[in-house]
């Protein structure tokens, strides 16, 4: 995480969004997981394509996540308009 916002391209189609207290994995320009401090990771229900799963799987993966919540994608949209 970081103090400000920024971008970060992870890979064809994988983008992450960093900011001072969440960081949120897009995959084509849909938000999908993430990490909130205090709260741990988190990863959409609803199923998109097989390569957005293989994305979020991979994302999770490489940040060792454990204990990933399972929320609504509409939760997600919210976290991004908490300001």
């Amino acid at each position: 995480m970081t103090n400000k916002i920024s971008i970060k391209k992870l890979g064809p189609n994988q983008t992450l969004l960093r900011g001072p207290m969440f960081d949120v994995l897009f995959s084509y320009e849909i938000p999908v997981a993430g990490f909130i401090t205090g709260d741990g990771y988190f990863r959409t229900k609803e199923k998109f394509s097989n390569t957005t799963t293989k994305h979020i799987n991979k994302w999770l993966k490489e940040n060792q996540a454990e204990n990933v919540d399972v929320i609504s994608q509409e939760e997600i949209y919210k976290i991004l308009e908490t300001p």
